[in-house]
């Protein structure tokens, strides 16, 4: 266990009700202060066992113990924190990331969409219990993060919850109803005579369940979320209209015979990463035709195939 302290950076103490995790945690969180590890021990649980377990509040910013509290726990003054994980917090900063646009960002916030997606969707709570928990590590504040998590059935689900949300979220169900219409100002919103006969049937089955203006909401909220990169944006609007957010601009030109593209987030995470070949198709070399995803809702692990794209 000492060896675990002295060498991990986060800790997660995850299992069912009544095994004694939050215990667990605060015990881990103060022996590995005593050890001179400067220690936060936070939980994304609302309910107030971590604080009872070492007699304290939390808040949402992490906080040095009480040295009252410390000394009682032969901890130096200073080296142990504790903090709640604010979930509500940290989706606000992931949009504020994403989001440039005041005015866009106005409207995610007070979609009810947004609303029910951050607080009722099952993983919600665990992706952005995560999403918070990265920015403290990335900050480097601490040597080590002791993680107290809610009751679970399944000791996993907690650490697989965010990865089946971020799935679900990326799956071409979700992507074909925030795929943008065809016909001028369109943009946002869906109608099932815009739609193919199948989509149709779908999404005339769906609205008797949920409302058709449900399936709009659902809709105009992720179409907010879409964008591209372009070189000239006054050309672009003036072929496509202004339905399309415009994330940013590039510049320079690529490779003659192929290219590798990397499009990073503001996380430093990789949201694109492929390759492609000029080989593949000689019309595109010079003719005036451009490579282009066939299936734009697909999986873009599959980009760095020929099959996948068409001039």
């Amino acid at each position: 266990m000492n060896q675990l302290l002295a060498t991990r950076k986060i800790i997660v103490c995850v299992g069912p009700g009544g095994v004694g995790k939050t215990t667990t945690s605060a015990a881990l969180a103060a022996r590995a202060a005593r050890r001179g590890r400067r220690t936060l021990v936070t939980t994304m649980d609302p309910a107030p066992r971590l604080a009872d377990a070492l007699g304290v509040s939390l808040g949402a910013e992490p906080a040095a113990v009480p040295d009252a509290v410390a000394q009682a726990l032969g901890v130096a003054s200073g080296l142990l924190h504790v903090a709640r994980l604010d979930t509500a917090r940290a989706f606000g900063a992931l949009v504020d990331e994403q989001v440039p646009d005041p005015a866009m960002r106005r409207r995610i916030f007070e979609h009810p969409i947004y609303r029910q997606i951050t607080t009722a969707l099952t993983g919600s709570q665990e992706y952005a219990a995560m999403l918070a928990l990265y920015d403290i590590v990335r900050k480097g504040q601490f040597d080590l993060v002791v993680l107290d998590t809610p009751p679970t059935a399944n000791a996993l689900d907690f650490l697989e919850a965010p990865r089946r949300l971020a799935e679900a979220i990326e799956s071409p169900a979700i992507k074909w109803f925030a795929r943008a219409p065809e016909g001028a100002g369109a943009a946002g919103r869906l109608s099932v005579s815009r739609l193919r006969a199948g989509g149709a049937l779908v999404l005339k089955r769906l609205a008797k369940f949920v409302g058709m203006q449900f399936l709009d909401d659902v809709a105009a909220f992720l179409t907010d979320f879409q964008a591209v990169l372009v070189s000239d944006p006054a050309t672009f609007q003036s072929r496509y209209g202004a339905g399309i957010r415009i994330l940013g601009t590039y510049s320079g030109r690529l490779g003659n015979s192929g290219d590798h593209l990397t499009l990073i987030g503001s996380r430093q995470e990789p949201i694109l990463d492929f390759s492609f070949s000029d080989s593949w198709y000689p019309a595109t070399d010079g003719s005036g035709f451009s490579l282009v995803i066939n299936d734009p809702n697909g999986a873009t692990s599959s980009w760095n195939s020929a099959a996948t794209l068409k001039p």
